[in-house]
């Protein structure tokens, strides 16, 4: 297009002197004088554009420090050079997931008190079930703000989720927009079940539900968890969450 506007201008002042033969030489040269400057002005725009926008571009890379990095023809240089560098945080920020820690548990059953039958003999109750092993989400108390959790609609017989409080507190069992029914467990900061919850759906929770003494975590389980397995009160939650109470023989 340029080169056309050139030609175009080169040949103005022949056009107009054959279309106009009753001109004087004087104005004929004018003429031809002022088109071949016009075709100059537009010969050499390109390259001014050009220039202007690379030492626009330089100044750039000197407000970062990158005064030696030259711009080349068609200055795409720039844009490219950011480009590369936000990259990578754009590709993270859209395709990471959103990731939670999990953790392995294990509830051990309550001990029984060694009783002694009438001849005399040391009776050791049975366990009411064997050590249960569970996958849990960990959410720290924060989650309590929280309008729903979605893992509580996709528990299963073996995965959890588990609230955990930076230290024992008196706190009631959060009302979530879940409407799927789950098993909670109270947790203490030892790691002992002080209470328990079957079949509880988070979403009608109308009333403050708290245990009798601070607790340190909230379980939920998938819903009938709590009657398959037998579980109880005083069972022990044994996790890196929890204290451990030391081993005093009585």
């Amino acid at each position: 297009m340029l080169n056309s506007k050139v030609m175009n201008g080169q040949m103005c002042g022949e056009a107009s002197a054959k279309t106009h033969p009753s001109l004087r030489r004087e104005q004929r040269s004018g003429l031809q004088n002022y088109c071949s400057t016009q075709a100059d002005v537009i010969a050499r725009w390109p390259k001014a554009t050009e220039a202007i926008q690379t030492k626009r571009n330089i100044l750039l890379l000197d407000c970062f420090g990158l005064k030696g990095l030259a711009m080349t023809r068609g200055a795409m240089l720039l844009p490219l050079f950011f480009l590369l560098i936000l990259a990578p945080f754009l590709a993270s920020a859209q395709n990471s997931p959103v990731i939670f820690e999990r953790q392995d548990i294990v509830i051990y059953p309550a001990v029984k008190p060694v009783t002694t039958n009438d001849a005399g003999e040391e009776i050791t109750p049975a366990p009411d079930h064997p050590p249960l092993r569970f996958s849990v989400e960990i959410r720290s108390e924060e989650a309590m703000k929280l309008e729903y959790i979605h893992t509580m609609n996709t528990l299963t017989e073996t995965t959890g989720v588990m609230i955990v409080f930076t230290l024992p507190t008196m706190v009631s069992l959060p009302n979530f927009s879940v409407t799927t029914p789950v098993d909670v467990l109270f947790v203490d900061d030892q790691g002992f079940i002080l209470q328990m919850l079957p079949g509880v759906v988070p979403a009608n929770i109308t009333q403050d539900i708290m245990a009798k003494s601070p607790v340190r975590a909230f379980i939920y389980l998938k819903a009938g968890t709590i009657k398959a397995t037998n579980l109880r009160p005083r069972d022990r939650v044994e996790s890196p969450v929890f204290t451990p109470p030391p081993p005093v023989i009585e």
